[in-house]
């Protein structure tokens, strides 16, 4: 590296509420699994798990990861986490929308293939889902 180089890297945060949430909207924390994020081929590729993306619990009921169509879906992943390798030294802490909320519905990568999971796990804790 060159004398006075940064390398810097950042990703677009998109906004996935349709509108701002009071002040005493609930957020929960949770570890995002990443052992059962697929690493890319190429290894200089960077893992992000994009905001927006619906959430499940693992098996332990412990973390979460991307909804894949089972279980229940847990919330909306409020902004981008990056996995740094897909062990368990990979964990990392995200925040998820869960209740009280209206969602984008277009900000949200796989809502229209997972719609009936969403009216079923999510509208029944006050959310509600809009277009742009």
């Amino acid at each position: 590296m060159t004398f006075n180089e940064r390398i810097t890297a950042a990703w677009p945060e998109k906004e996935i509420l349709k509108y701002a949430p009071p002040n005493n909207t609930p957020v929960r924390s949770v570890v995002v699994d990443a052992t059962s994020i697929a690493l890319p081929t190429d290894r200089n590729a960077r893992i992000i798990v994009p905001g927006g993306t619906l959430m499940r619990r693992t098996a332990d009921n412990k973390r979460v990861v991307p909804f894949d169509g089972t279980g229940k879906i847990e919330g909306v992943l409020k902004s981008p986490v990056e996995i740094l390798s897909n062990t368990t030294a990979g964990y990392t802490t995200g925040a998820l929308y869960f209740t009280g909320c209206i969602f984008i519905t277009t900000a949200i990568p796989s809502f229209l293939t997972y719609a009936s999971n969403v009216t079923t796990d999510l509208v029944p804790f006050n959310n509600r889902f809009e277009g742009a």
